[in-house]
């Protein structure tokens, strides 16, 4: 399963509901992935923006298979901001999404 930034950031931020969802993913028999882009997002938004610390942030981060982007994964990610008109992160995540077979997200 796919995870998006916000509900890392939202659980991290101590949001009940996120932290109630991430708690009973990480009790199934899964593996979650987030992308550079989800990396990026979090570290943006927990770090620079609230002050975080940034070896917490990356103990969690690295917790979660990362899937890496290569060149198919740019060329979805382009197919699908011309069809859908997708900003480009959106569009970078459900290109990976696509490419791995991953078809449900947080």
């Amino acid at each position: 399963m796919f995870l998006d930034s916000s509900i890392i950031i939202e659980g991290l931020k101590g949001n009940p509901k996120a932290l109630k969802i991430l708690i009973k993913l990480s009790k199934l028999s899964i593996r979650l992935y987030i992308n550079s882009i989800v990396i990026s997002e979090v570290v943006y938004q927990l770090h620079s923006k609230r002050g975080c610390d940034l070896k917490q942030l990356k103990h969690h981060l690295l917790s979660f298979s990362i899937l890496e982007t290569n060149e198919k994964t740019i060329d979805l990610m382009f197919d699908l901001i011309g069809k859908y008109r997708l900003k480009p992160n959106d569009a970078l995540i459900l290109a990976t999404c696509k490419q791995f077979n991953i078809l449900s997200s947080v």
